[in-house]
């Protein structure tokens, strides 16, 4: 065979395998690339819903303990004040710490700017030292959170021979209501009154 034959044959056979890449190798070339870059999102995908997935089951399994948590904040800062609530709650911690009087006076609801709607309470109790701590001891572990402020503690006449303890206490509690005013006007404060031997029949609100 003659170099001229070997030239066209080798010529041919370029020309052969240049129109196999153009037509047949690179579109299956682009199409696997294409494949391959396709099976990847669809990994990364398979991965974040996996992990959704397993982020779902476990807020599936402490969904009973997220609603007591939240359960205890809406009593801890209820949606409105409550004062009745309050009221009856205070009034059933002095009758168990057998406190000889009580008075509470919360003043109407204030805006805060840097949290919940505050209640000021002013608060009268008499009674013995220990019986004194323990109706405390009752009020800060209510529910409800409340803040004592200040605790003033003077001696008072003595009853049936025990000394007593005139104390007056003011604090906070607190509420998510926003009151209709930034800035309200002062109200007249409510005030309930009772005493231990009748403890939840004599309240009077006022």
């Amino acid at each position: 065979m003659s170099r001229r034959h070997l030239a066209a044959v080798g010529g041919a056979a370029v020309v052969i395998l240049l129109a196999w890449f153009m037509f047949l190798w690179s579109p299956k070339a682009v199409e696997l690339t294409d494949a391959r870059d396709r099976r990847t999102a669809a990994n990364e995908q398979a991965s974040q819903l996996q992990l959704r997935l397993e982020r779902l089951k476990d807020a599936k399994q402490r969904t009973p303990d997220l609603q007591v948590t939240a359960e205890r904040l809406r009593s801890a800062v209820p949606a409105t004040p409550n004062l009745a609530q309050f009221l009856l709650d205070t009034n059933d911690a002095a009758a168990k710490a057998g406190v000889n009087f009580l008075s509470v006076s919360p003043t109407p609801p204030a805006a805060s700017t840097t949290g919940p709607t505050e209640v000021q309470l002013a608060l009268s109790i008499k009674g013995g030292y220990f019986q004194t701590l323990d109706f405390m001891n009752r009020l800060l572990d209510l529910p409800r959170i409340v803040v004592l402020d200040t605790v003033s503690v003077t001696a008072a006449a003595a009853s049936a021979g025990a000394p007593e303890l005139a104390v007056s206490l003011t604090g906070r509690m607190f509420t998510t209501e926003v009151p209709a005013s930034a800035t309200p006007t002062t109200a007249p404060a409510t005030t309930a009154t009772t005493g231990t031997s009748a403890p939840n029949k004599n309240v009077m609100v006022g």
